[in-house]
């Protein structure tokens, strides 16, 4: 799975892993509010998946590596509890703060809460349990010493507190936003309604509105992609479709980047429908909006290659395929150094073309949820 990957990953180096934990201390304590989108997806990437992954005798994966890591990520959490802004700042910044951010904290407790009930019946799994326990109790406490003092003197950051009441109603509203996001991923009209009648989107809706909408890294996404959603609102018109795909791929700052950078940026913030005519349009919106100029004579060459890398991602690494059969570099610079008058009559640079093929090669395009570290986390 990807979690005993990502593990696999960490500990493959025991004393690297090990190393780098004084480093997670000294990033929160002197750069935690410079650095809150890498600091939420260090979290959510590589803390709350070692918690949550129960390892135990009959795990062919097991081994003291892997206990010894969760050990130490636990005392790490342990460590952070403890630190009044961890739990407080870190609620307003993240669980309280207006969409996307994650619930970073509410997801550090569920994974503390995991450890200690569902593997405590586990043997060797009583060190991981305590430590479990005592983060809970560190998060309690900051909660009751917040709540004994007074109003006047509570300030984070040098800044005011703001009152009980204001951070309920704070996240009461986030939740809403994230309940209306869940119904949009998996039924776009009704997700649409209630994000219109919440306030979160202007009446009557309009393509700007629904494609710049944020997605909370918390939402969990439905098997179909968000542009797939995008793509079927019950605002049916050709001219509305066209404007939401539009607007959505202008969400995306990808100008300066290679054309291979960008496709995989884009790909990493959801997954392309199934649907041939469906990718075809994502694609065209994506080519329109992201092309290296000085090589492309129009959109269309783009657009074709940004299709041909997709083929090629998918059968260079696809294990259904055999190594004999995938594509090889010479087919794929055959294939697309020369379109025509789609270019001008102007063939791509082999060297171009060749730099993709090993790009992809040895980076294969990931989507947001098989990638806890993506760029689009960042």
């Amino acid at each position: 799975t990807t979690t005993d990957n990502n593990i696999n990953q960490v500990t493959s180096s025991l004393s690297v892993g090990m190393a780098t934990l004084p480093l997670w201390r000294l990033l929160w304590v002197h750069l935690g509010p410079h650095l809150t989108w890498q600091w939420e997806a260090l979290v959510l990437g590589g803390i709350v998946p070692v918690l949550t992954t129960c390892l135990n005798d009959q795990d062919e994966h097991h081994d003291d590596r892997h206990m010894t890591w969760k050990v130490e990520v636990a005392q790490l959490m342990v460590d952070f509890l403890r630190d009044p802004l961890f739990v407080i700042d870190g609620f307003i910044t993240y669980d309280c703060a207006p969409n996307p951010r994650a619930n970073v904290v509410a997801a550090v407790l569920d994974a503390l809460f995991f450890e200690a009930i569902e593997t405590s019946g586990y043997d060797g799994h009583s060190e991981t349990t305590e430590l479990a326990c005592l983060g809970v109790l560190n998060a309690l406490q900051m909660l009751y010493r917040r709540a004994q003092l007074h109003q006047q003197h509570l300030s984070c950051g040098g800044e005011r507190l703001p009152s009980p009441e204001t951070l309920l109603a704070q996240r009461q509203r986030k939740q809403l936003f994230q309940d209306a996001i869940t119904t949009f991923n998996t039924k776009p009209s009704a997700g649409i309604d209630l994000l219109a009648s919440s306030g979160f989107l202007p009446t009557p809706v309009t393509p700007h509105a629904l494609g710049k909408l944020p997605q909370p890294e918390s939402s969990p996404r439905s098997k179909a992609p968000i542009t797939n959603n995008q793509s079927n609102p019950r605002h049916d018109s050709i001219e509305f479709r066209a404007q939401l795909r539009q607007a959505y791929v202008e969400t995306f700052e990808l100008h300066q980047m290679p054309l291979v950078d960008a496709l995989r940026t884009f790909l990493c913030a959801f997954r392309l429908p199934g649907e041939a005519q469906q990718i075809d349009r994502i694609l065209e919106a994506f080519a329109t909006h992201c092309r290296e100029r000085d090589l492309f004579g129009c959109v269309d060459v783009a657009y074709l290659l940004s299709f041909s890398m997709i083929m090629l991602n998918t059968d260079l690494h696809n294990a259904n395929i055999r190594a004999d059969k995938k594509m090889s570099c010479a087919d794929f610079v055959k294939n697309n150094v020369n379109y025509g008058l789609s270019n001008q009559g102007t063939p791509l640079p082999e060297p171009f073309l060749i730099s993709i093929y090993h790009n992809i090669a040895t980076n294969q395009f990931r989507t947001s949820d098989t990638d806890p570290f993506g760029p689009d986390r960042y």
